[in-house]
């Protein structure tokens, strides 16, 4: 897709207000110190959690009883800074992430605010990056400006503002941090152990090519959420996977009682993650509530390994519809996974009721909530498993 000028212009605009917001942020932490950590003091250099009286947190490694290493700050309005610490203040390299926009800026901070150099900023609503030099927390210099569709633009910045765009090529440089599963890992060190959000990691096999003969792909799965309290992360397939019903027949259903969760909880579970891979995927008790729009039947809670998100978590992680936009793999599209608004994605399956019992919600190919949902038989709805591992 084309990037004009005019565009652009609108959202380096936007951009450099971000930019002053994380300047002030990253600060922020630093004045939160230690006001208010439960439980006996601990050792220096041990890893624990604290909570504040104003609601925010902290995750991570401390030294002589300050922030120091590795570690996470939350904020209570959502926001988060995952990265390095230094002597009590954000030092060092780390990713601000803004709750519920899906935008992060990632780069070096000194003394808690944005270093001077190179970084990146995602804007989360479409899936451009920019990535490249920064000076006094603006764009400086000449950077690349990429797009999801696998092309870039070349853009030149001064004191922030855009003052050049070339066309659109394809490919592209993507320095952002991305986490790949390592190969060979022992056996009680999590694969997950250093991942952020908004990171894309490969763990599991599963067919996607359509071709039986080379055996099956590595399954991309990315980085929704982290809970430092309980040391887990919610993981999402990137790609729909596969086209099936939601359950077998056109009948009056729950999640609990579907045909799609108990195959996502015994063949799935079983067929796609090896036993050492198993042992990092923790069983999850989901809330099933009614419909909040039409007042179906949302059915019990239930024990998951592998399960299909709810509206609220669609809401919750996915505020632009652009964002929760699939596209299918080979296999999913052969199997009649189709868009009618946007052809190059297809509609998912959610776990939530629809309109009447025999219907559950989904999402359409534009990223769309269908809370009326289609009929539980409709085999053409993809699946999107979701999952919380465990980091350490």
């Amino acid at each position: 897709m084309k990037k004009t000028t005019c565009t652009s212009c609108i959202k380096i605009f936007f951009f450099v207000f971000l930019i002053t917001f994380i300047t002030i942020s990253a600060a922020y932490a630093d004045s939160h110190a230690q006001i208010s950590s439960f439980g006996p003091s601990q050792p220096a250099g041990e890893y624990r959690v604290e909570f504040y009286d104003n609601g925010d947190q902290y995750a991570g490694y401390f030294v002589n009883g300050l922030y120091h290493g590795e570690g996470t700050y939350t904020w209570a309005n959502g926001d988060r800074y995952e990265g390095e610490f230094m002597n009590g203040k954000i030092d060092g390299a780390g990713r601000l992430t803004f709750f519920g926009t899906g935008q992060y800026w990632e780069g070096l901070f000194i003394n808690g605010a944005i270093s001077n150099g190179s970084g990146i900023f995602y804007w989360g609503d479409n899936g451009d990056k920019f990535d490249g030099q920064w000076l006094n927390g603006k764009p400086e210099g000449t950077g690349i400006l990429l797009h999801p569709n696998e092309t870039s633009n070349q853009v030149t910045f001064s004191n922030g503002q855009l003052i050049r765009q070339t066309g659109s090529t394809a490919g592209g440089n993507d320095s952002s941090i991305v986490i790949q599963r390592p190969s060979g890992s022992s056996a009680n060190v999590s694969p997950f152990q250093n991942i952020r959000i908004g990171d894309v990691v490969s763990f599991g096999r599963y067919e996607q090519d359509n071709n039986y003969n080379n055996g099956s792909e590595l399954i991309q799965w990315k980085c929704l959420d982290i809970d430092y309290n309980t040391g887990r992360a919610l993981m999402l397939s990137v790609y729909g996977l596969e086209t099936m019903a939601y359950h077998w027949n056109s009948q009056s259903i729950t999640w609990e009682n579907s045909s799609i969760r108990d195959y996502l909880n015994s063949n799935f579970y079983k067929g796609v993650f090896n036993d050492a891979e198993r042992q990092w995927i923790a069983q999850t008790l989901n809330a099933n509530p009614n419909s909040a729009a039409y007042g179906t039947y949302g059915g019990n809670n239930t024990n998951d390994h592998i399960f299909l998100l709810s509206i609220d978590e669609l809401r919750r992680y996915f505020s632009y519809e652009a964002l929760r936009k699939a596209q299918p793999t080979a296999l999913a599209r052969a199997h009649g996974a189709y868009g009618t608004a946007d052809p190059a994605c297809a509609w998912w399956w959610l776990r939530s009721p629809g309109k009447f019992p025999s219907a559950a919600s989904s999402v359409n190919s534009l990223g769309v909530l269908l809370d009326t949902g289609p009929d539980v038989s409709d085999v053409t709805g993809m699946i999107r498993p979701a999952m919380w591992v465990c980091l350490r």
